[in-house]
């Protein structure tokens, strides 16, 4: 039913994107050029490996989701409620990673009195009977002191068979661990853990792993046992500690897990609560006699850098999938900038990694012009420039490179990801965030999509942009082929899609 002039600009997609969904195309008589112009683009072979990008995209789209419990007689109802909502959150999970699927699993801790029924546990598993099996045998019993195992119960973790890019350890508990330092209660134990264990030892193998870490605490008395394991986590881990709210109930369970699973896979930034930006002590500089600082703005090296003199926080105050995020000063600028260091340079090095991102904001400046035009509200992205730090020696030189954008100050939501989540409670408020991949794809002629919409409010950043060729031409988040499939096969049309007269979808 698609006119002529609506099916021709897609006609330079890949062929991937094509064949696997059945795409009858009927062409109008034409001249002879444009004949000759499409039968090229429609031998077009794709050049990338598809079993190696999806290879890539299933280990990138892993879960590994452990749920750590008191499991003693107080925490009945948390262990009946996990139950009840783990089918739910697996399915809502793996709806949010498909094809890929999640893996569960469980450890409960007692106290030390409590002999062989001390730790109970699960590897992880992707088999749902497996973790509900188990849990049938787990019952609310034991404990004796006020406080538990709770050294017991993070020191299990290092027996889990952790394999997922991204893991989650979330911890539900009603009682402190021993020591009376992490409380004021009655303690059997009140120099801590009699087996010797270290916090900091602990929390520095989920450093090692990468595990990300929640606390839900759901009992009275447990302000200085969270506070002393956030600073603990922050320093080993260089992310923070996102710790739910006391007044949790049981009715909150999923939501919690869910919200813990979002945050994870999205790498929504999260801020210090405690930090005094404008509090210069926090901020080391970079400049020195042998260290020296320069700005790109222009997304090549070919270009004159600019020196500059920048002051950076000395820990990140936010953490996504691929960088590390932290506050920073210009000398000569206003207001706050935030620099983003690559947590690994793949092929390449971080130089290429920081031109691949500056380039991925330009054509969102561009796009995103091109859509608030037709759209008729404002939309941005805003600039980022490429900042190098080069160390001089004795012997030589080395170079570090890192992306430099300013600080937008406001509620951070991410919207969608460049695979396969949708933030469908803020599409419910307001589609037009979603129908910009789908804009950009057909205002590029099926060269390109942006994805990774990402920001506050109306002001975007850290945007992923989705090529048709075969090289990852836009950097590590560039899926290709298979990353604009996926997109399509996820949307769903809204207004601004219908009124922008996008109807074209090549998985249809």
């Amino acid at each position: 039913t698609q006119s002529t002039g609506d099916i021709l600009p897609y006609l330079s997609l890949p062929l991937s994107l094509l064949l696997p969904h059945s795409l009858t195309l009927r062409l109008t008589i034409m001249s002879s050029d444009k004949f000759e112009y499409y039968k090229k683009i429609l031998k077009r072979q794709l050049t990338e490996d598809e079993q190696y990008y999806q290879e890539k995209i299933d280990e990138l789209c892993t879960v590994d989701l452990l749920f750590l419990l008191d499991v003693t007689g107080s925490m009945g109802n948390w262990i009946t409620e996990t139950k009840s909502k783990v089918t739910s959150i697996v399915e809502k999970i793996t709806n949010m990673l498909e094809p890929a699927l999640p893996r569960i699993g469980f450890i409960g801790y007692r106290d030390h009195c409590d002999g062989d029924y001390r730790i109970e546990f699960l590897d992880l598993t992707d088999e749902l009977w497996q973790f509900t099996e188990f849990l049938e045998t787990i019952t609310a019993q034991g404990g004796g002191d006020d406080p538990e195992d709770v050294f017991g119960g993070l020191e299990q973790c290092q027996y889990i068979s952790w394999k997922g890019k991204i893991r989650i350890v979330i911890h539900f508990f009603d009682a402190p661990c021993h020591g009376r330092e992490y409380h004021d209660f009655h303690d059997e134990y009140p120099d801590g853990d009699p087996s010797g264990k270290s916090l900091n030892e602990l929390l520095s193998f989920f450093e090692k792993q990468k595990i990300d870490y929640y606390m839900v605490p759901v009992g009275d008395g447990l302000e200085k046992m969270c506070s002393k394991f956030k600073t603990i986590y922050e320093d080993c881990r260089g992310k923070k500690l996102t710790i739910f709210s006391k007044d949790t109930t049981t009715d909150d369970f999923e939501q919690c897990v869910n919200q813990a699973v979002e945050i994870s896979m999205t790498g929504e930034k999260t801020m210090y609560e405690d930090v005094a930006l404008s509090n210069d002590n926090h901020f080391t500089s970079v400049n020195s006699d042998n260290h020296k600082c320069q700005i790109y703005n222009q997304p090549n090296t070919k270009t004159k850098p600019q020196p500059a003199v920048i002051s950076i926080m000395k820990q990140p105050f936010g953490s996504g999938s691929m960088r590390w995020a932290y506050f920073a000063k210009v000398e000569g600028r206003s207001g706050l900038y935030v620099v983003k260091r690559w947590k690994a340079d793949g092929a390449g090095g971080a130089r290429n990694r920081c031109f691949e991102q500056m380039n991925c904001h330009n054509i969102a400046i561009h796009e995103l012009k091109a859509f608030s035009e037709r759209v008729g509200r404002t939309i941005t992205c805003v600039p980022v420039e490429v900042i190098t730090f080069t160390v001089i020696t004795n012997t030589g030189s080395t170079s570090e490179w890192f992306t430099l954008e300013r600080y937008i100050e406001g509620k951070y939501i991410k919207h969608n990801n460049n695979w396969s989540f949708v933030n469908i409670e803020e599409e419910k408020k307001d589609a037009i965030f979603q129908a910009i991949p789908h804009f950009t794809f057909q205002n590029s002629k099926a060269q390109y999509m942006l994805v990774d919409i990402q920001g506050v409010g109306t002001q975007l950043t850290d945007p992923v942009v989705h090529s048709d060729e075969s090289k990852k031409k836009y950097g590590l988040g560039d899926l290709g082929a298979l990353g604009i499939r996926k997109y399509f096969e996820k949307h769903k049309c809204s207004e601004y899609c219908k009124n922008l007269g996008l109807q074209v979808q090549p998985n249809k």
